[in-house]
C-alpha cells in the first residue's frame, strides 16, 4: 500500500510539475522543450525559474514592441547589437538567447553591455548578465546538457497540462 501511495504520489507530482512547465512556456511564447533548455542554462548559470521566465517574458515584449515599430531604448540595444527583431523572433528561445549573449559578449565596456541588458530585460538585466558573460556557446552547451539529461517533451507537457485542467474543472 505505502509503494502504491508513493507512485501515485510521484505521478501526481510530475503531472503538476510537467502542466507549470507548459503553462510558463506557453506564456513566454516557447515550446515546452525549448522553455526547460533555456530554464535548465540559466539555471546553471545561477538564475532561478522564476528570473529566466521574467527576462523572457521582457524580451518577448521588447522584440514584439520594436517589430510594431516602437523606438526607443530596447529599439536602440537591438541596433547596437546589430539584430532585428524579424531575426529574433525566426528563432528558437534558446538560439535566440545565445545569439544576443555572443552579441552582449562583443560589447565593449561593462557598463556598455549592462545598459543593453537593462534595455532588453530591464531589472531582469542585471541578474542576466552573468548567464551572458560567457557567449553564446556557453548557453549552447547548457542547453544541450540540459536536453541530454532528459527533458519533458512537448506531447506529455499539452498532455499533463489537458490533465490538470480536466481536474480543476471537474
Amino acid at each position: 500500500a505505502a509503494a502504491v501511495a508513493a507512485a501515485t504520489k510521484a505521478t501526481i507530482t510530475f503531472g503538476l510539475e510537467a502542466d507549470k512547465i507548459a503553462k510558463s512556456a506557453k506564456a513566454v511564447g516557447a515550446s515546452a522543450e525549448d522553455f526547460q533548455k533555456i530554464v535548465g542554462a540559466f539555471g546553471l548559470g545561477g538564475l532561478t525559474a522564476e528570473q529566466t521566465e521574467m527576462a523572457v517574458k521582457k524580451l518577448g515584449l521588447r522584440i514584439g514592441q520594436v517589430a510594431a515599430g516602437a523606438g526607443g531604448p530596447a529599439a536602440e540595444a537591438f541596433e547596437k547589437l546589430g539584430l532585428s527583431a524579424a531575426q529574433l523572433e525566426a528563432l528558437p528561445l534558446p538560439e535566440r538567447m545565445a545569439l544576443i549573449a555572443d552579441r552582449i559578449k562583443d560589447l565593449g565596456s561593462q557598463s556598455q553591455r549592462a545598459a543593453v541588458l537593462n534595455a532588453i530585460f530591464e531589472e531582469s538585466g542585471l541578474a542576466m548578465a552573468g548567464a551572458f558573460a560567457e557567449g553564446g556557446d556557453a548557453i549552447r552547451d547548457a542547453a544541450q546538457q540540459i536536453e541530454d539529461a532528459g527533458i519533458i517533451t512537448n506531447e506529455v507537457a499539452r498532455q499533463a497540462e489537458d490533465m490538470a485542467d480536466a481536474v480543476a474543472l471537474a
